[in-house]
């Protein structure tokens, strides 16, 4: 079975691929998709099944999972042969019953359907085909028993709808189309008999009318989607013709509306096919119009003016292109008088508002780029607005720098441009954190922000920034390591930006990346010239999302010609008698049994029935509920109609009707859900325009009681909303098997496609290099890649260079350059380079270019193809499982761009009822959108009197007189309600009791706007504003605005008067202390007065700044002033409080739907031409005056508002006629209100009410009942005065009076101090004065008279006051503790923090505990004046010492750390001598010379002779011992006699001067250094010759230090004999140290390329060489060399630890060490000196045991690479073994010194490790030679294999290690199998033994055969054992070592200090 088959195969069964459990592949070896790739294990195909093969339990099976079996069984049994009528009728109906199990089982129905026994079931029933002999069964019961179920089975929303199934479905409907759709014919056949059989005796059927038409049209409407040939079809014409006369005949009959599904559907289908129809419309009646004289300009219709100006809507592309932004001609836009449009009707009506929606959104950012683009042909800097006036910001100087993968898009590319101007100013320019602040603070280039890419050429890109351009703080609480990533990546990606003072870089993503636009990217990632430059352009504030969606949309939606409610959506003509149109009722509510229940609204929950079309008693809904007489009408008329219009006037409960519908809708949904397939009303769909009215909505729902809410979008700032956001939703739902195994394909699919597709990029990205075109032409034009790059012939000599740049520069310049002919590019393919002239090398180079760049444009088309076809099929299984979620919700909540965003994945639920809240701001472009095709019912709520959508273009706007002509500002729900003159309205409810406004305030926009709105009783009695005169007034005045900072600004308005008043206003109204936060609103109009009062009011109070104002202010590039700036991390809020209570400042278009309890006005605009701007139009006006409560305050120009604006007027004239309006604003005190005050200016508020009184004193009495000093204030700051006068009361226990003030708490306790001169404490000791309140309580007071007493448990003597009782448990004493810690410091921590005490019964328990030591360790190193400056670390060793080496002599000094081996100095001539004796010996080895006695004869500077001895280097004149001070000549210099220097005679005893300064004679410095040990003395004491001892190793003990400074002795050249020998035991024991410390990273890494190496698969490339030979010979190296060309990468890492290795073995060769050294000078110095010495044949010191693990380091990583090369090359096919040539006789030669070298040094473990090695290598050789050559190695390698046994014998402790390696080895001798070596358990055991081997914190041995060793603990030999590298005996008993062992005294502190 090929692979194709096989994965066919796997798609259609329904089982899991694998156990993981178990690990075991579900399939077998011979049917898994994946075969011999897949990573799990596959049974034995001999076992029955993969469960029996494991001896797995078999589970029982779920109900679903047996019945699926047993259906798929029914199907697939005997499938060719006709079934008998009962086994086919109850296939169709056990499936109907399947599909109501879950989504998987649902899934597995419809693939087993389409499976070949699947379709020959179905092809059985529309053929009626059944066994021999059965009868066939009247057509009625096929159609009810066979053909409606399976009808009913595939019409399921979630089957029919699914993405996830939609080939499969695709598949079954076409065929049941069948051939010329004869199929379709014969069986809809079979469907009309019957259903005309039903409709005339409908009794006694055991189905639904309703239903059988319904699901027969559903499946021909599916049928007819699918089948394209199925529109031209006459055979379907027939059927459709007989279904349009059923449901006509049936409608006449009945007169009932039963089949509105079934009609609406017949509809669809007519539609498709180009039908009429015929069918009666319960729609609207057209009436004959006036007509009206008119007079119509002629306007040219779309189309033609540039490339994208089509006069079908569909055509536009949504984004401008360049022939579009540049054209001059303006763009065709559709009148709001339809008649007048090239279209009418619904495609007419989307038209129209496509192209007005596109001209508001996308026209503004076309007239941007187009004045950017002239700026850039004219060589002019933008300015930052379009001619429009939209915003922009300009980066100039922009440069691709390359395309990049991205995860979402497939692709992503950086741009860098030059930093804006603003980011470099002085004051951050050369600040990286400023820069960083500044783009943040900024906005700039957001993720997601919407900018464009163009330059002078034509080439125009419409891109987004990356998501990950900055990091973000996003959700809350913990993150996943995800989200820790993201914000990694974000940070880097920002730094970007702010990281250059200079240039600055972001990530862009094309917008919509198309064939087209990737070639102009590609264009564009060329290097700039000077020619085209290149311009960035940014839209801030506008993002895609916000309008695109819903432009899709509407071109879908003029393609499809779906949507809901046709017929009262579009316009229809008034008729004569002016009514308003007749709205039929939903659908599903005209069943003839259908009624909705209202209980849920009664407040006895009592049933109360409401049938359409019938009588209802109104009175009992309204008597029983909470809904008043106008809410209860509106609910019932809302029931009653399938397009409800609502109006709510403000504060009239718009919201809770709302809410009071859905709650009824749900309430029935049960009822109205009655057809099958899902035909119910499904869930509810509610949309608002913002996410802010959205989430206020969907709480108000979640408060009333309404479960299974579902917020879709990620905009929700609700936290109630949390759980209920889609996302969340779908995290708790599971995949089906079929989805999860999809995924993981899809997962696999797009990695590899990422992998190889992607690779594109970086080609792309070098395009322009020499690089890249050679490749090219090698690939594409071979011969002209060998004419330049390839072998030089005769010609070319001169021309080749290695340098690609350079030949094709040089050829593009030679040739000559004369000729007038010139050949075509395709003639010069086909020519050789060298012929060419200049011009046509030129032309070629070119085309070159051209070429490759096309290739790669293709490559990379297609991988973002391939991408999004990826992405398209990940987003349908997830649209899947939100499906499942979705359709188990009553309520689904989205915005409109939302709903267009998600429109295809909401139409597959196919719901009944939207419920659109604020209608009246929402445009009927998005309105539109939301009228999904299977919509009922719809209930548009709003109030088109208050504001109207918002849009960008001025132009367009109903309130602009040019703009009238296209209203794009009218919202649906206004143009249903008052239509244009001539259209018919339809029929409306509004509401009409208000319960927000006093009634003084209401007054104002009933007198203007609704003259129906009525008061409810509560709003009569609301109280008057405390601090004001008058609830309701304007402060009127003539204080003209600011200027205008720009031609361009439109909405920076603002007025410092209105500011100043407003904010003393504010501040008046909070000092009265009444109001709580948010009762309190300041509204303005415009953004630039928003900003200026949120500087002033922030001076005053904290302010609660709605998020949607902060958004515009941004949207608006409107700055935050400095005085509100807010932080960085948090620019949302503003916490700034300095008095009592908050308020909310918004402008007045952000503030509908909001209320407070006083509102304050500023209206900004005062101007001499009397421009009112916002609020000329009265929707804002009335929203201005109608979201007050209790009292409103306006401040403004009455002139300039009213001049032109006739509501303005109104009002101004029924204020003044109340005596409301003035140029003095009266306040009023509420303590004086008689007294009158009054303000005209800011600051008259500081002069007649400072405290939010009145100028008069405060006549309130304090609590304490002193009179208030204050003037008069309010209540709230009455009570926080503080009162100043002395406190009358007594103070308690005495008669004296309380000190403090009147306002202050009376202290305590008394403290005036009492005299009693006979005063006895009980403690015995006598006190004169007391504190008043210790004198009333003697037991109160603490003697203070000092005590020495015992600390118990501590016994500490501690001076303490009499009254504290060191016995209590209580006590803490605080004496330094000064015990002895265990690492030798003194506890430093007081006593209390190391003993506890405790309670035991009645004793007292001391438990002392000391914590960790942190002290400075201190400790002194013994090679070095240094000390440990680290930690205190117990008894662990300290670190080696890091400060330079102190070692030096008179021609040089060590560079390296005191704890690193010094290499011997290697001059000849020792400095060390004087002129009676002098050392032979090189510098670095010990002298020879007999030191010097005497005195030195040289004279110090002060003229005196010279102290120090003969050899020595003189000490300065300060050490003179005539001259010298007084503490100089009295320090002590001989030990023996206590002469001081002043009493030696320097004749006899002269001094020896260190360089540390201190000074001793020389017979006390002898005796220091111990020099007879090394010098034989005579009777006087002086030196007469050398002693031996001085050549045994390590013999010198520790080199003695200055007795008083620790300084060194090491440089006076008296005692270089026993310095230099104990310099070299130093070296030679750093050298020991460090070269283990080498090697055992070395071993640890080839353990680690072992394990990798065996992991690998044994596949190597193809062999190189021309011959399949290759030749293994010569040295490693050469063999070596041999793999690095044929392993490719395999063993790139090994051979690199192979080159560590070799330099390692090196540095620790036998003649690098340092005694080696020094013994090499010595014997070259006497051979010059033609003498023999001491030193001539000593190499005891020489350490071999380093080099010899160095060798068999690099033995075994050579044998393990060698090893691995040749079993993978045997292995490849098509290889033997005579085609490697193999000679591994030097390799042996290295292997047979090994064992040579190890069995001279005792080194046992090396030693089987080189027989070891020679037999493999051996046994390897055998692997590649015949037979009869491979005897004599065979011989060779046995041998070896039994001398490493025989010492595996001999030394088990020793070779552990290798004991299976050596029989290992011996197998593959003996059978000819490879053995890869590994590393065991024992090999590992023994590295860990060699890290500790020296642990430094013992004391130093050396065994017989002079291995070092250390011994722990106390230092001694306690136990025997054996030298782990020779096996010979070791240790000893009761501290005495056994015979052989010597101790290495002089290594004893030295190398603990090393801390290996």
């Amino acid at each position: 079975m090929t692979s194709k088959k096989k994965l066919v195969t796997a798609l259609t069964r329904p089982v899991v691929f694998t156990d993981f459990t178990s690990g075991l592949c579900r399939f077998s070896a011979t049917e898994c998709p994946f075969g011999a790739k897949c990573k799990f294990n596959h049974a034995n195909p001999a076992h029955s099944s993969p469960r029996q093969a494991r001896g797995l339990r078999l589970e029982p099976l779920s109900t679903s999972e047996a019945e699926l079996r047993a259906w798929r069984l029914s199907i697939s049994d005997n499938h060719t042969i006709p079934p008998t009528v009962a086994k086919l009728s109850k296939m169709f109906q056990q499936a109907l019953k399947l599909i109501g199990y879950d989504a998987g089982v649902k899934q597995e129905v419809i693939r087993h359907f389409v499976t070949e026994a699947g379709l020959q079931r179905i092809r059985q029933a529309v053929d009626q085909e059944y066994s021999h002999g059965a009868t066939r069964p009247p057509v009625n019961t096929v159609f009810g028993d066979q053909i409606l179920p399976f009808f009913m089975t595939i019409t399921r929303p979630e089957i029919i709808e699914s993405a996830l199934l939609e080939q499969h479905v695709g598949t079954l409907f076409t065929y049941i189309y069948g051939i010329n759709g004869r199929r379709t014919a014969k069986l809809y056949g079979l469907v009309l008999e019957a259903l005309e059989s039903f409709m005339k005796s409908p009794e006694g059927q055991p189905i639904d009318i309703e239903t059988s038409f319904t699901v027969a049209l559903s499946v021909l409407a599916k049928i007819v989607d699918v089948n394209t040939p199925a529109q031209v079809n006459d055979a379907l014409h027939l059927i459709i013709k007989s279904f349009e006369d059923l449901i006509s005949n049936h409608i006449k009959e009945t007169k009932q509306t039963d089949l509105f599904d079934a009609a609406a559907l017949l509809g669809r289908i007519q539609h498709c096919l180009g039908l009429g129809s015929n069918l009666p419309a319960a729609t609207v009646t057209q009436r004959l119009q006036i007509k009206k004289a008119t007079f119509v300009m002629k306007r040219s219709g779309p189309g033609g003016r540039h490339s994208n100006d089509f006069k079908d809507m569909t055509q536009i592309n949504i984004m401008p292109t360049y022939d579009e932004i540049m054209s001059a001609r303006a763009e065709y836009l559709p009148l709001v008088d339809l008649a007048q449009n090239h279209q009418q009707g619904l495609d007419g009506l989307l038209d129209r508002h496509f192209r007005l929606l596109r001209e508001d959104t996308v026209g503004q950012l076309r007239d941007a780029v187009k004045v950017g683009l002239e700026g850039l042909q004219q060589g002019r800097p933008a300015n930052g607005h379009s001619r429009n006036g939209a915003r922009t910001y300009t980066y100039q100087n922009v440069q691709v720098n390359a395309l990049l993968p991205d995860d979402r898009a497939g692709f992503k590319f950086e741009v860098s441009f030059d930093q804006p101007a603003r980011s470099t100013s002085s004051k951050i320019q050369n600040s990286s954190a400023k820069r960083k602040e500044w783009w943040l603070q900024s906005k700039r280039l957001e993720p997601d922000a919407l900018v464009c890419l163009f330059d002078s050429q034509e080439n125009i890109l419409f891109c987004t920034v990356g998501q990950l351009s900055k990091q973000h703080g996003g959700k809350k609480g913990p993150k996943l390591r995800s989200d820790k990533q993201k914000d990694k990546i974000a940070e880097e990606n920002f730094k970007k930006l702010y990281g250059s003072p200079q240039r600055a870089a972001v990530s862009l993503i094309l917008e919509d990346a198309t064939n087209e636009n990737i070639g102009k990217l590609i264009d564009l990632s060329k290097r700039p010239s000077k020619q085209s430059r290149v311009c960035l352009v940014e839209f801030p504030g506008v993002l895609l999302p916000a309008f695109k969606p819903t432009l899709l949309a509407l071109q879908q939606m003029k393609k499809s010609g779906n949507i809901a409610l046709i017929q009262l959506l579009v316009p229809v003509a008034r008729g004569n008698d002016e009514t308003v149109a007749t709205v039929p009722p939903p659908a599903y509510a005209s069943k003839t049994s259908f009624r909705f229940n209202l209980s849920c609204l009664m407040r006895t929950k009592a049933d109360l029935f409401f049938t359409v079309n019938r009588p209802f008693d109104i009175k009992v809904l309204q008597d029983g509920s909470q809904l008043d007489d106008a809410q209860a009408t509106a609910l019932i008329d809302a029931l009653s109609r399938s397009l409800a219009l609502i109006q709510g006037p403000p504060g009239t409960g718009k919201s809770f009707v709302g809410v009071a519908l859905i709650k009824v809708l749900l309430a029935n949904k049960r009822h109205a859900t009655r057809l099958p397939a899902g035909a119910g009303i499904g869930p509810i769909i509610v949309v608002c325009y913002t996410n802010h009215a959205l989430d206020q909505l969907l709480e108000h729902l979640h408060n009333a009681g309404i479960e299974q809410i579902i917020r879709m979008g990620g905009q929700s700032k609700s936290e109630i909303l949390e759980e209920c956001l889609l996302r969340n939703v779908v995290k708790k739902d599971s995949r089906t098997k079929h989805e999860n195994y999809s995924l993981a394909m899809l997962h696999k699919e797009q990695e590899d496609n990422d992998r190889k597709e992607f690779s594109v990029l970086e080609q792309i990205n070098r395009a322009d290099s020499p690089t890249a075109l050679k490749d090219f032409l090698k690939l594409r034009w071979p011969q002209h890649h060998a004419e330049l790059f390839g072998r030089p012939d005769d010609e070319w000599q001169t021309v080749r260079s290695k340098d690609s740049q350079k030949t094709i520069r040089d050829w593009l310049s030679g040739g000559p350059s004369g000729g007038n002919t010139k050949r075509g590019v395709k003639v010069l393919h086909n020519t050789r380079l060298a012929v060419m002239s200049k011009q046509e090398r030129y032309s070629l180079f070119h085309a070159w270019e051209t070429s490759l760049r096309k290739e790669l444009h293709q490559r990379l088309s297609k991988a973002v193809s391939a991408h999004r076809s990826i992405k398209e099929r990940f987003e349908a299984i997830t649209e899947e499982s939100n499906l499942r979620c979705l359709r188990t919700a009553n309520v689904i909540g989205l915005t409109t761009s939302g709903l267009a965003k998600n429109l295809g994945m909401l139409r597959k639920l196919n719901p009944r009822i939207l419920v659109c809240e604020e209608a009246g701001e929402v445009l009927e472009a998005h309105l539109l959108t939301t009228f999904l095709p299977s919509i009922q019912h719809a209930i548009l709520i709003g109030d088109h009197q208050q504001l109207r959508p918002q849009i960008q273009n001025h132009d367009l706007s109903s309130a602009n007189q040019r703009g009238k002509q296209y209203s794009l500002d009218i919202s649906l729900f206004e143009r249903l309600v008052e239509p244009s003159s001539g259209i018919q309205p339809l029929p409306y409810n509004t509401l009409e009791t208000q319960r927000r406004m006093h009634p003084s305030i209401s007054r104002l926009i009933r007198a203007t706007l609704y003259p129906a709105l009525k008061d409810a009783s509560t709003v009569e009695s609301y109280p008057e504003v405390i601090g004001m005169k008058k609830r309701l007034f304007w402060l009127d005045h003539m204080e003209l605005e600011a200027p205008r900072q720009s031609e361009f600004d439109t909405t920076s308005h603002w007025n410092p008067f209105e500011v100043e008043m407003t904010a003393a206003l504010v501040s008046h109204l909070v000092s009265q202390g009444s109001y709580q936060p948010d009762e309190i609103a300041v509204l303005t109009p415009y953004l630039g007065q928003l900003q200026h009062l949120r500087a002033a009011l922030s001076k005053v109070v904290a302010i609660v700044l709605g998020e949607r104002d902060l958004e515009d202010l941004e949207t608006a590039g409107i700055e935050t002033l400095d005085a509100v700036k807010p932080p960085m991390a948090a620019p949302q809020a503003i916490n700034k409080t300095t008095l009592l209570k908050a308020l909310r400042i918004a402008t007045i278009d952000n503030f509908q739907g909001e209320e407070a309890k006083v509102i304050v006005i500023s209206l900004v605009r005062s101007n001499p031409q009397n421009k009112c701007g916002f609020l000329n139009a009265s929707n804002r006006i009335n929203v201005t005056l109608s979201r007050a409560q209790h009292g409103m305050y306006i401040v403004g120009n009455s002139r300039t508002a009213s001049f032109g604006v006739q509501m303005w007027a109104d009002v101004v004239a029924m204020l003044t006629a109340d005596g409301n309006i003035g140029t003095s604003l009266d306040l009023q005190c509420p303590r004086h209100p008689e007294t009158p005050i009054s303000v005209t200016v800011a600051d008259d508020f500081s002069k007649v009410s400072p405290e939010g009184g009145c100028s008069l004193k405060c006549v309130d009495q304090l609590d304490c009942g002193h009179a208030c000093p204050a003037k008069c204030h309010a209540q709230v700051l009455h009570k926080a005065v503080h009162c100043l006068k002395p406190c009358p009361r007594p103070l308690k226990g005495c008669d004296h009076p309380c000190p403090g003030y009147c306002g202050d708490a009376c202290p305590i306790k008394c403290q005036v101090m009492v005299r009693d001169a006979s005063r006895i404490l009980p403690c015995g000791h006598q006190i004169e004065t007391l504190p008043c309140w210790q004198s009333q309580d003697l037991n109160l007071v603490n003697c203070m008279v000092q005590m020495q007493r015992t600390v118990p448990g501590c016994e500490h003597v501690v001076t303490m006051p009499c009254y504290v009782d060191e016995s209590s448990d209580q006590y803490a004493c605080n004496v330094p503790c000064g015990a002895h810690l265990p690492c030798g410091h003194s506890c430093r921590n007081t006593c209390k923090a190391c003993t506890a005490r405790s309670l035991d019964g009645t004793a007292t328990v001391f438990d002392t505990r000391h914590v960790a030591c942190k002290q400075v360790c201190d400790r002194s190193y013994t090679n070095c004046a240094h000390s440990c400056r680290g930690a205190c670390h117990g008894i662990e060793p300290c670190a080696p010492c890091t400060a330079p080496c102190e070692n030096s002599c008179s021609h040089s000094r060590c560079g390296k750390l005191c704890s690193e081996p010094c290499r011997p100095c290697a001059e000849e001539r020792c400095a060390s001598g004087c002129p009676h004796s002098k050392c032979s010996m090189p510098c670095s080895a010990p002298c020879n010379h007999i030191p010097c006695d005497k005195r030195c004869s040289e004279v110090l500077l002060c003229g005196h002779q010279c102290p120090s001895i003969c050899g020595e280097p003189c000490p300065l004149p300060k050490y003179c011992q005539t001259c010298a001070e007084d503490d100089i000549k009295g320090v002590m210099v001989d030990f023996i006699e206590g002469l001081t220097y002043a009493e030696t005679d320097l004749d006899q005893t002269p001094c020896i001067f260190p360089p540390c300064g201190h000074f001793l004679n020389v017979d006390s410095s002898d005796g220091l250094m111990s020099m007879g040990d090394y010098y034989a003395m005579n009777a006087e004491g002086r030196i007469t010759s050398l002693k031996s001892a001085a050549s045994v190793p390590f013999s010198i003990k520790e080199v003695k230090r200055c007795p008083t400074c620790r300084g060194s002795l090491r440089s006076i050249t008296r005692y270089g004999r026993l310095i230099r020998r104990a310099m070299i035991d130093e070296a030679t024991k750093r050298f020991i140290v460090w070269a283990q410390s080498q090697y055992i990273p070395l071993v640890q890494r080839l353990h680690l390329e072992q394990d990798a190496l065996a992991k690998m698969d044994s596949k190597l490339p193809a062999v190189n060489s021309v011959a399949n030979t290759l030749v293994l010979k010569g040295s490693s190296e050469e063999q070596m060399q041999v793999l690095r060309k044929e392993s490719c990468t395999r063993y790139k890492s090994f051979l690199r630890l192979r080159a560590d290795v070799y330099t390692y073995r090196h540095n620790v060769d036998v003649e690098e060490q340092p005694f080696k050294r020094v013994l090499m000078l010595v014997q070259n110095a006497r051979r010059r000196q033609g003498t023999k010495g001491e030193c001539d044949s000593d190499d005891s010191l020489v350490q071999t045991r380093a080099s010899l693990l160095a060798l068999t380091l690099l033995l075994r990583c050579e044998l393990v690479i060698m090893a691995d090369f040749i079993r993978c090359r045997l292995s490849h096919a098509g290889f033997q073994k005579g085609d490697i040539n193999v000679d591994f006789s030097k390799n042996r030669e290295l292997c047979q010194k090994l064992v040579v070298e190890s069995a001279n040094s005792s080194n046992r473990l090396q030693e089987a490790e080189g027989h070891i090695f020679f037999a493999h290598y051996a046994a390897l050789e055998r692997q590649c030679i015949s037979s009869q050559g491979g005897t004599q190695l065979l011989a060779e390698g046995q041998s070896h294999i039994e001398s490493a046994k025989k010492l595996k014998d001999l030394h088990r402790t020793q070779t552990i290690a290798v004991h299976d390696e050596i029989e290992a080895v011996a197998r593959m001798l003996r059978d000819g199998t490879f053995y890869e070596p590994v590393t065991n358990a024992e090999m590992r055991a023994v590295l860990a033994a060699m890290a500790t081997e020296f642990s430094g914190t013992g004391h130093w041995y050396y065994c017989s055969n002079n291995h070092p060793f250390t011994i722990g603990e106390c230092g001694m030999p306690m136990e025997e054992a054996r030298c782990p590298q020779c096996g010979a005996q070791i240790g000893g008993r009761g501290h005495v070592a056994v015979e052989g062992v010597t101790h290495a005294t002089d290594l004893e502190q030295q190398f603990g200090r090393l801390a290996v």
